[in-house]
C-alpha cells in the first residue's frame, strides 16, 4: 500500500483534531508531536468504524466520541486494521512485531550478487542478534555470498537461516541452492565456527537453508561445531577439503564440554574431487566426545577420503547413511576409531540403522572398518567396540565390514533378526555367516566332491574381531545334506575345518553343510 504525502498530511491532520477533543490528553500546540500516550488515547475514543480518510475525517463524520476499533485505508483494497486495548498499545504493538522479525544480513552491508565479500556484514549480523535479546534469526535472503573469512557463533540460540539450500545433487558449476555461501578466504579455513565463548554454553544454534560450496577444496570445513549442544543443523555442501562438517571439544569450557543432543537432518552434497576431504568428522578429548547426536540422513558421494570418521563418539543414532563412493575412488564409507590415550575416545554403544556405501563401477567399494590395532598391528587399548549395524545394504558392491582383533561390530546384511551380532553372505562358498548375542558362530555354505575324489573340506576363515582362524573355543554342532543325489557319506569338524567323505563318486557330489561353534 502506497501512502503519498498528501494522505500522510491527511492523516496528521485527523490525528491532531482527534487529540484537541479530550483536554486531559491532547493539550496541544502547533508543531508539538504528540506522546504515544496520547496518540492511543486520541483515537481510542473516535466513534467511526471506516471510511475514506480525507483531511481532519473519516468518511463523512469527524471523530467525537466512543471507541475507534479499526482503520481500512484502500488502494486496490488492501485493509490495515489496528486494535487498541489501552493506552500505549499501539507503541507495545509494534515493538511487539519488531522483535519478531529476522536480522537480515543485507542490512549489514552483506552482497548477495556474490560480487564483493560479505563475511564481515554477517559476522556484523550475528553480533548483533547476539546482543539482540529478541531478535536471534539472522537470515541470508536468496542470493550467493562470498565469505573471505571465518564467521563464528560464540553465544546460545542464534540461528543462520537461508532461504534454501538445494537438492543432493547440486554441485559446482550448477548449483541450484537459492542461497550459497561460496568460500574466497585462505585455503584450507573454516566458513563457520559454532563455538563457545570462553565457558559460556553454545545451545539452540541453528543453521539451515544454505548451500556451502567449498571452492574446489579451496575451504577446509563448512561448519565446525566445537562444543555447541541441542542445535539444529541441515548442512548442504560439495568440495571441501577436510569436511562438510566437523566436531570438536573446546579445552575452554570446563562444566561439559560435549557436543551433545543437536539433531542433524540432513548432511548432503559432493565430495568427488581428489582433493575433497570427508562429509563428517567427529573428534574427541580426553574425557568428553561427541554423544546423544541424532543423525537423520547422510546422503553423499566420496571418493578418497573416507565418507564418515568417528573418533570417540558415544551412544549417537545414525538414521539412514547412503553413502555413493565415486568411480575408482579408494576409501572406507565408514570408520569407526579406537585410542590408545583415554576410555573417552574410543567409538563405542553407537546405533546405525541403515549404512550404504559402495559403488556400482566394480565390487568390492566403501564399506566400514572398525579399528583395533594400531597402525604397527599393536593392540590399541581401547578399541572400538559395541557398535551396531542394524541394516548393512548389500546393494551397489559395498565391501564386507573389516572389524580389527580386539573391536566389536555388530552388523546384519538386509535386516537381519534381532538378537543377532553378525549376519551376511558369502560367495566362496555359497552360504552366510551369524553371529548371535551369545557369541555363537553359525558357518553355512556348500563342498563339492569332485569326481572320482573321496572328500571334499571348507577351511574356516577368520572371523570379524576374532585374531586366528576357525572357531576360538570349540565346535559344538556339524550338519550336511547331499543336494546333488541321495548317497551315503560321512561329515567332522575341527575349530579349523569341515570334512565330508563320500566313497568314489563318478560323478561331482555337492553338500551343503551348517557348523555351530564358540
Amino acid at each position: 500500500m502506497k501512502i503519498f504525502r498528501t494522505r500522510l498530511r491527511s492523516i496528521a491532520g485527523l490525528l491532531v483534531a482527534a487529540a484537541v477533543f479530550d483536554p486531559a490528553y491532547a493539550q496541544g500546540v502547533p508543531g508539538q508531536l504528540l506522546t504515544a500516550t496520547q496518540l492511543n488515547d486520541a483515537l481510542r475514543t473516535a466513534s467511526i468504524q471506516s471510511g475514506a480518510i480525507n483531511g481532519a475525517t473519516i468518511g463523512s463524520a469527524r471523530p467525537a466520541s466512543g471507541k475507534f476499533t479499526s482503520l481500512a485505508a484502500s488502494a486496490s483494497n488492501p485493509s490495515l486494521l489496528f486494535n487498541f486495548g489501552g493506552v500505549g498499545e499501539s507503541d507495545r504493538a509494534l515493538q511487539a512485531i519488531l522483535r519478531e522479525q529476522k536480522i537480515s544480513v543485507i542490512a549489514f552491508g552483506a552482497d548477495p550478487t556474490g560480487t564483493r565479500p560479505s563475511a564481515t556484514a554477517i559476522q556484523n549480523a550475528i553480533n548483533y542478534a547476539c546482543a539482540s535479546p529478541s531478535q536471534k534469526t539472522v537470515y541470508e535472503p536468496p542470493g550467493t555470498y562470498l565469505w573471505d573469512h571465518n564467521v563464528t557463533i560464540n553465544c546460545p540460540a542464534v540461528k543462520l537461516i537461508g532461504s534454501g539450500g538445494g537438492g543432493y545433487n547440486d554441485n559446482a558449476p550448477k548449483i541450484n541452492a537459492t542461497t550459497i555461501n561460496r568460500w574466497v578466504g585462505p585455503r584450507g579455513g573454516t566458513a563457520l565456527t559454532i563455538a563457545p565463548s570462553g565457558d559460556q554454553k553454545t545451545e539452540d544454534n541453528s543453521v539451515m537453508g544454505i548451500f556451502w560450496d567449498g571452492n574446489n577444496s579451496r575451504g577446509g570445513i563448512a561448519v565446525n561445531l566445537i562444543s555447541a549442544r541441542y542445535g539444529t543443523y541441515d548442512i548442504r555442501a560439495a568440495h571441501w577439503a577436510t569436511a562438510f562438517v566437523q566436531t570438536d571439544i573446546s579445552p575452554a569450557a570446563t562444566e561439559n564440554s560435549d557436543v551433545t543432543g543437536n539433531i542433524f537432518y540432513n548432511i548432503s552434497g559432493y565430495q568427488t574431487l581428489p582433493t575433497d576431504g570427508s562429509v563428517l568428522i567427529t573428534h574427541s578429548a580426553y574425557d568428553h566426545n561427541a554423544c546423544w547426536n541424532h543423525f537423520f540422513l547422510i546422503q553423499a558421494v566420496y571418493f578418497n577420503s573416507p565418507g564418515i570418521v568417528l573418533n570417540g563418539d558415544d551412544s549417537e543414532r545414525f538414521d539412514v547413511i547412503n553413502l555413493y563412493n565415486a568411480k575408482d575412488g579408494t576409501a572406507k564409507g565408514l570408520v569407526l576409531n579406537g585410542s590408545n590415550t583415554s576410555p573417552y575416545a574410543n567409538t563405542r554403544h553407537n546405533t546405525f540403522y541403515l549404512v550404504g556405501t559402495g559403488g556400482s563401477q566394480h565390487g568390492n567399494q566403501g564399506g566400514v572398518y572398525s579399528q583395533g590395532v594400531d597402525a604397527s598391528g599393536k593392540p590399541l587399548a581401547y578399541p572400538a567396540v559395541g557398535n551396531n549395524i542394524v541394516w548393512y545394504d548389500a546393494e551397489n558392491s559395498q565391501a564386507m565390514p573389516t572389524v580389527d582383533p580386539g573391536s566389536t561390530l555388530w552388523w546384519s546384511e538386509d535386516n537381519a533378526p534381532a538378537g543377532m551380532r553378525q549376519f551376511y553372505f558369502t560367495k566362496s562358498p555359497p552360504g552366510y555367516v551369524q553371529v548371535d548375542n551369545s557369541g555363537k558362530i553359525t558357518q553355512a555354505g556348500q563342498i563339492t566332491i569332485p569326481a572320482g575324489a573321496t572328500s571334499g573340506s571348507f577351511t574356516f576363515p577368520t572371523y570379524q574381531g576374532n585374531r586366528t582362524a576357525g572357531f576360538p573355543h570349540a565346535v559344538v554342532s556339524v550338519q550336511a545334506t547331499p543336494t546333488t543325489a541321495a548317497v551315503p557319506f560321512w561329515v567332522s569338524a575341527t575349530n579349523k575345518a569341515v570334512t565330508i567323505t563320500s566313497g568314489s563318486p563318478h560323478t561331482a557330489l555337492t553338500f551343503s553343510f551348517k557348523v555351530e561353534g564358540y
